[in-house]
């Protein structure tokens, strides 16, 4: 079921990677209208120059726990690109840095030593790499946290009776439900990173509060808390109706049943883990849940 649309959204990026888009396709994703990957990122709805400082800050941010994934940052940024040439300048370098199979500080170095040309050339071109406007970023000691704001999810919904809208998600349908099915299950795959200790119940029960609840405001930090941002990201690009969510909130959560009564008690959690992160996190999870329940 998650399946078939992570094979639809893995195929359009094979699809964008190896330059076979539509003109259409590629004139839209090229000029920031719409970025296939910025979608389940929640930072789609930035302009195109702050969504460059967007990433260069979260590549410098993240470089250390997810090296390969600040290079994917620094790509976005190559991609956004619209007359500096940091693709053609460093795209060949970047290939170069992920082709490194080990993680040592010597990668990191690596990396760390990429943004700075970034930075710098970005700064050259007259980019200021303080966000401002409708986002934030506060910093407390070593840490620098970006705050995007959004929303309340009660202001981003159309009314249902804005269009008919089917009991259900059939199979084969999933596509045009993509960006929230990703940014919900996105949003379960990096809770579960730092929260190890859930099980696929706690999915479940979220994802119950949440088809109950799709207004209500959690606590901080919660994984309904975390679910809804990822919703009211896509809704700041896309509204949809009360409706849509909840039969995708229903989808996920049909999901989470099936492979939690086939695969155990977080075979889910340890099949989105893998959709989302391969690198070495779906394998330290997998071996941290044979000591701990």
């Amino acid at each position: 079921m998650a399946g078939v649309f992570f094979d639809k959204f893995i195929q359009a990026k094979e699809k964008y990677e190896n330059n076979k888009l539509g003109e259409e396709e590629r004139r839209l994703l090229e000029t920031e209208e719409i970025d296939f990957e910025d979608e389940n990122l929640g930072a789609f709805h930035i302009s195109g120059a702050d969504r460059m400082v967007y990433f260069v800050q979260r590549a410098r941010d993240i470089m250390e726990d997810m090296p390969y994934a600040s290079l994917d940052d620094l790509e976005r940024i190559f991609k956004l690109d619209a007359g500096i040439g940091l693709k053609k300048k460093y795209l060949g370098r970047l290939k170069g840095i992920r082709d490194v199979d080990i993680v040592d500080m010597g990668l990191i170095s690596s990396i760390e030593a990429l943004i700075g040309d970034v930075e710098n050339d970005l700064q050259q071109a007259g980019y200021d790499l303080k966000m401002e406007s409708g986002y934030t970023v506060g910093e407390e000691g070593d840490v620098i946290e970006t705050r995007i704001e959004l929303e309340p999810i009660k202001d981003l919904l159309l009314p249902d009776s804005a269009r008919t809208t089917p009991p259900a998600i059939k199979e084969g349908a999933e596509e045009e439900y993509m960006g929230l099915l990703l940014a919900i299950e996105g949003a379960i795959a990096s809770f579960y990173r730092e929260n190890t200790k859930i099980k696929d119940i706690d999915v479940i029960n979220a994802l119950k509060n949440l088809k109950r609840g799709l207004t209500k405001e959690y606590p901080d930090g919660c994984l309904e808390d975390m679910i809804q941002i990822r919703i009211r990201a896509i809704l700041s690009y896309k509204r949809q109706t009360k409706r849509e969510v909840q039969i995708c909130l229903a989808y996920v959560l049909k999901s989470v049943k099936v492979h939690r009564r086939v695969d155990g008690i977080r075979g889910y959690l340890n099949f989105i883990i893998d959709r989302f992160y391969r690198d070495d996190t779906a394998g330290a999870l997998r071996g941290g849940e044979q000591g701990g329940k």
